[in-house]
């Protein structure tokens, strides 16, 4: 195996389907004070940010310039330290990294320091998440902590947590939080709702629409939990995974796992998967799903060279790229189409077709652009409103309509019935999944959170009963 080195090159040229245009070359590169681990997390304005070996945060303008630096220190004092997990932006912009032994800076956009804290024991490696109240939720290998931003002081911890260092925290939208190692459910106060008793997971969860958690385990399973912490399906594969799963716009589950990537339909079957192309077992390469549907994924082929690869959502190849040597970072997409991988020291644009991650539950490693870890949709019913029993089956008009983040719809059902609601973007693309479930007769609100989507037209569409259709047209406005 090549030894990794300080001065890596991407080779340019492609001979598949893209001869004579630019796609899969290098626009531009930056290089650190040492190596980059992490995958970088956007901004709204285009700034990227990325944590480095050296201790410290870097922004980066669109074009790659450096923006600033920000230099993290041994337990706040006068050492340098790593950093190991990826930096989490807030809804105020704010910045927050952790250092590998726990000490936690809230970096402002302008390089000032807001807070730093030490608070907690063990190593981190694992990226935190951020809560919808704005909790920043940080696992290390001994202990799961919850801080307040706004200060940083503690709100709850858990001694003895077996978390795994592997395994960034996932949080869905009303709160409650999945911890990794042995998958554990807390509420946003720390009360734990259920622990997993299957497998030793390592991987970061991710959320589906409709709930479901899906999570990868030593024991070779991807399993597929439901809200409750029950064993929804499992999946075996042939070799351990070491990959985070990802999750595409109509479902489908995509994993590592890890000389091939596999498509997994939401019911746990086969969808396809790819051919032996890579030969690694340790490589963290999990894909990230562009806003064209194309998965990226990076490895080491048999003869040992590195390689990019772009995959259509049928999984055939689109297009690949040549590594000069094996990247240990998780990878995403700008909004003007670069996909950002990192080699040794080496942070690289590479152009793309896809402008973004894909408008879908969970896309990629940390969910978002802003590595928040939590997905948005929230979900509350209010069942017999009134303690009417309604006569038909009826959907009400969102309100409100244009609505920023969040609009609100009531649905009738005059028996038990299964009920999907779905919501399509304008290119009729399946985005959220809102329910799906048999409810009993009665009358529902639900809330649909679109904080995580751009703004658009998008279409909420009802399948109930045997027969009943229909759609509602809403504007996300931003």
């Amino acid at each position: 195996m090549k030894s990794l080195v300080t001065t890596v090159l991407i080779v340019l040229s492609l001979n598949l389907l893209f001869a004579g245009t630019d796609i899969g070359s290098v626009k531009w590169s930056f290089t650190a004070g040492d190596k980059i681990k992490t995958c970088p997390a956007i901004d709204d304005d285009g700034t990227i940010y990325v944590t480095s070996h050296d201790g410290n945060l870097y922004a980066l303008n669109s074009d790659g310039s450096l923006k600033w630096k920000f230099q993290a220190f041994f337990n706040g004092g006068d050492s340098r330290t790593w950093i190991n997990n990826s930096p989490v932006i807030g809804p105020d912009g704010t910045i927050y990294i952790v250092e590998d032994y726990g000490t936690v800076y809230a970096v402002n956009p302008d390089n000032t320091e807001k807070w730093h804290v030490d608070v907690t024991t063990g190593v981190v490696d694992a990226t935190p998440s951020l809560a919808p109240d704005g909790s920043l939720v940080i696992l290390s290998s001994l202990e799961t902590v919850v801080l307040d931003v706004s200060d940083g002081s503690i709100k709850w911890k858990m001694n003895k947590a077996y978390n795994s260092i592997d395994s960034s925290p996932a949080i869905d939208g009303n709160g409650t939080i999945l911890a990794g190692g042995a998958l554990r459910s807390f509420t946003k106060d720390g009360v734990l709702n259920w622990s997993a008793k299957k497998g030793s997971l390592q991987s970061s969860p991710a959320i589906d629409a409709d709930g479901a958690i899906y999570i990868a385990s030593r024991d070779q399973n991807l399993y597929a939990y439901n809200s409750d912490g029950s064993v929804k399906w499992a999946h075996y594969f042939d070799k351990q995974l070491t990959t985070s799963p990802v999750i595409g716009a109509d479902g489908t589950i995509y994993v590592f796992a890890p000389n091939k990537l596999y498509a997994i339909n939401p019911d746990g079957t086969e969808k396809w998967a790819g051919t032996d192309e890579f030969n690694m077992t340790d490589l963290f390469s999990t894909p990230v799903i562009g806003a064209d549907g194309i998965i990226y994924i990076f490895g080491v082929t048999s003869s040992w060279e590195a390689k990019l690869l772009a995959i259509n959502p049928d999984g055939t190849d689109e297009w690949s790229a040549p590594l000069d040597d094996i990247p240990y970072s998780f990878v995403t997409i700008t909004n003007d189409s670069l996909l950002l991988i990192s080699v040794s020291d080496v942070l690289y644009a590479i152009k793309t077709t896809s402008k973004g991650i894909a408008d879908s539950p969970w896309p990629k490693f940390k969910k978002d652009l802003k590595n928040t870890g939590y997905t948005a949709t929230i979900v509350s019913e209010i069942e017999n409103v009134e303690g009417v029993v309604p006569q038909k089956y009826s959907i009400s008009n969102a309100y409100p309509n244009p609505f920023n983040p969040t609009t609100s719809f009531r649905f009738t059902i005059p028996k038990s019935s299964q009920v999907n609601i779905s919501v399509y973007n304008a290119l009729g693309q399946l985005v959220d999944n809102l329910i799906n479930d048999t409810k009993s007769s009665g009358t529902y609100e639900v809330t649909w959170d679109a904080s995580s989507f751009g703004s658009g037209v998008y279409f909420i569409k009802i399948n109930a009963g045997s027969n009943f259709t229909e759609t509602r047209k809403v504007i996300l406005l931003k």
